[in-house]
């Protein structure tokens, strides 16, 4: 009688062997069960030494990755043609810059007053103290994050621009008192490759 595990060692075994399925050396199981198409092991490397410093050298990655310089540049371009890489953005400390109030802003919406959701959208865009917007399945459609300079500041973007965006029928305030973790990264090491 085999137990799930060497059930799964074997179908594992079958899927290298006809050569569909490859696992980076270090990871045993999938913890979240992702697949990508067209990455392989040095893109996802690429893409983990970028995260943390997309100012690094490519020389430096090129070492990281056992590649020349030239091999690095062709895979990055390669991937910001395919959209894994959106963009590069400099992380500021906004405290410094006067801005010393986050807040979290969850807003339920009249579905009966509003407009359609890009208008909505693009009326919320239009506020300068809105960093995100996230919709959400939940009691509340849409979830805001604010930086602005003092809570009067907040208040006036809450009362004045948010609470006049048509189709908005209540908002709930949040105030960050600080972030202990703030990442702008995530592992990408569980993640299993498929060959094309």
């Amino acid at each position: 009688m085999f137990s799930s595990e060497d059930l799964w060692r074997l179908s594992n075994k079958m899927r290298l062997q006809r050569g569909g399925l490859r696992l980076r050396a270090n990871t045993r199981k999938n913890k979240y069960g992702r697949r990508i198409r067209g990455l392989d092991e040095i893109d996802i490397r690429i893409l983990e030494l970028l995260q943390k410093d997309a100012r690094a050298p490519l020389t430096r990655m090129a070492k990281a990755v056992r590649l020349t310089s030239p091999s690095v540049h062709e895979r990055i371009s390669k991937l910001e043609r395919e959209g894994y890489i959106k963009g590069y953005s400099t992380i500021l400390d906004y405290k410094k810059l006067g801005f010393g109030i986050t807040a979290f802003v969850g807003i339920t919406l009249d579905r009966t007053v509003c407009c359609t959701d890009e208008e909505m959208i693009s009326a919320i865009n239009g506020i300068e103290d809105i960093l995100e917007c996230h919709r959400l399945a939940g009691d509340e459609d849409l979830l805001l994050k604010v930086r602005t300079t003092d809570t009067h500041s907040l208040e006036k973007i809450l009362g004045e621009k948010i609470a006049r965006v048509k189709g908005v029928s209540r908002t709930r305030s949040v105030v960050v008192l600080s972030s202990p973790i703030e990442k702008t990264w995530i592992d990408l090491s569980n993640i299993v490759v498929r060959d094309l």
